[in-house]
């Protein structure tokens, strides 16, 4: 028991600290609010308890107030409209779960859940568009140092004194390289760019569809043509 009350007594303590010392009123601030939007685990949950049209209700005008503070998208869009679009997203959320047991549930990461909605071919976020919206803001709203210092690697490696570039293209290849997909998945786009640079003329570079690239097949080909995109839905 002693033991207890001193580790309750800690844990006070941290808490006390970190609110006073770490962050300010208006990052507490948003920090539960992108809590609220992101923690789709803890929302799945509450679905199980309450029911999807009723949490649905009690949730909705909360969710309109905050997802307007994050997003400048969903601020333009009446509240009736952001109402409706959340309620049928916790319907298909809650049909996302309803097959998953508690046990696995609480294991899950929430992330693995946004993506769900990101990587579904479009049945899952058709119709609630702003409230998938406003989860991916706040998803990457309180920028993490590592992402940051990730993303400017990549800047600097694209930005190199040895290419002339304008910086406009070189934002736009910085674009696809955080957004875009691996290279075994680029056909698409490599495609679109050859054409665009050749003015639509005919290029013969080879493609991984191409019929020639049957005539390939090594290790490292094989292991880039294998990886997969982060966002499956950008070599769709």
């Amino acid at each position: 028991m002693a033991a207890e009350r001193k580790l309750a007594d800690l844990t006070t303590q941290l808490v006390k600290g970190f609110r006073e010392d770490v962050y300010s009123e208006d990052a507490l601030e948003m920090v539960e609010s992108t809590r609220f939007l992101t923690d789709l685990k803890s929302l799945a949950m509450q679905i199980r308890e309450k029911g999807h049209i009723l949490l649905g209700v009690l949730n909705a005008d909360k969710f309109v107030r905050i997802a307007k503070k994050i997003s400048r998208n969903v601020r333009v869009v009446n509240n009736q409209e952001i109402v409706r679009q959340y309620k049928i997203f916790v319907r298909r959320l809650a049909s996302k779960t309803e097959a998953i047991t508690i046990p696995e549930l609480q294991k899950m990461d929430s992330k693995d859940l946004i993506k769900k909605f990101l990587t579904s071919g479009g049945e899952l976020y058709v119709g609630c568009e702003m409230v998938v919206e406003a989860i991916v803001v706040a998803a990457i709203k309180m920028t993490v140092e590592s992402i940051a210092e990730s993303v400017i690697s990549r800047y600097n490696t694209h930005n190199s004194k040895l290419r002339s570039m304008s910086e406009e293209a070189v934002n736009n290849e910085l674009w696809i390289a955080c957004n875009g997909p691996e290279l075994g998945g680029a056909d698409r786009i490599l495609s679109s760019a050859l054409s665009k640079y050749f003015r639509h003329g005919n290029w013969h570079f080879v493609t991984r569809k191409g019929e020639q690239s049957k005539l390939y097949n090594s290790k490292v080909i094989n292991r880039i043509i294998s990886q997969e995109s982060r966002l499956p839905f950008v070599t769709q």
